[in-house]
């Protein structure tokens, strides 16, 4: 008889252990599940704070290859130049770059051809300005032949997409040959300096 109790408290007790085992692991696939459900908000808040952070340096890394990229006019945007001065076709102008600037030398050069292909009479002066005492950045568009000056400016700017400055790219102390001394430079001279470094802003 006391064997029989014996058998059936065992298997009474185990019985029960299994029913536990079971309701535990319905309630751990729960909790698993619930778990999942909640975390599934804030690992998609890390994601798009990832993808937000990479994107952000992928901007920051654009910027930075088109500050150290060289300046150029396209084809499409010398074809531009070309139709807005080609109504000064005969007048005269000068183009001119700094010495030891080998990207300002290769940007005047193909500002020459485009003035040239607008059929304007061209002074080619690359290299032409040793910069002692002083040089500037940006392109310089200055002369007597106002007309023609704010028609180039306009043409380089919104045609070629360049930079222009103010005043006319000369120092006190440059020494000049070739293009920048030229009466057609008296006329119209375009002065390229050194590409404009972008400021950088601190947060």
């Amino acid at each position: 008889m006391s064997d029989a109790v014996d058998h059936e408290w065992w298997s009474w007790l185990w019985t029960t252990i299994e029913h536990a085992a079971f309701v535990g692991l319905i309630l751990a696939l729960a909790i698993e599940f619930a778990a999942l459900k909640l975390a599934e908000p804030h690992k998609k808040a890390i994601e798009d704070a990832k993808d937000l952070k990479i994107a952000e340096l992928n901007n920051e890394t654009a910027k930075l290859r088109a500050a150290l990229a060289p300046r150029e006019i396209s084809a499409s945007q010398c074809e531009g130049v070309v139709n807005a001065l080609s109504a000064f076709a005969g007048r005269k102008a000068a183009v001119a770059t700094y010495a030891s600037d080998a990207e300002g030398s290769n940007l005047g050069a193909q500002i020459i051809i485009c003035l040239l292909a607008a059929q304007m009479d061209v002074s080619r002066g690359l290299a032409s300005i040793m910069p002692l005492g002083g040089f500037g950045s940006g392109i310089f568009v200055s002369g007597s032949d106002s007309e023609l000056v704010q028609a180039i400016k306009a043409a380089l700017t919104e045609k070629a997409g360049l930079a222009v400055s103010e005043g006319t790219g000369l120092f006190a102390g440059n020494l000049t040959s070739g293009g920048a001394d030229t009466a057609n430079a008296k006329a119209a001279l375009v002065v390229v300096g050194v590409k404009p470094v972008p400021i950088p802003t601190f947060k």
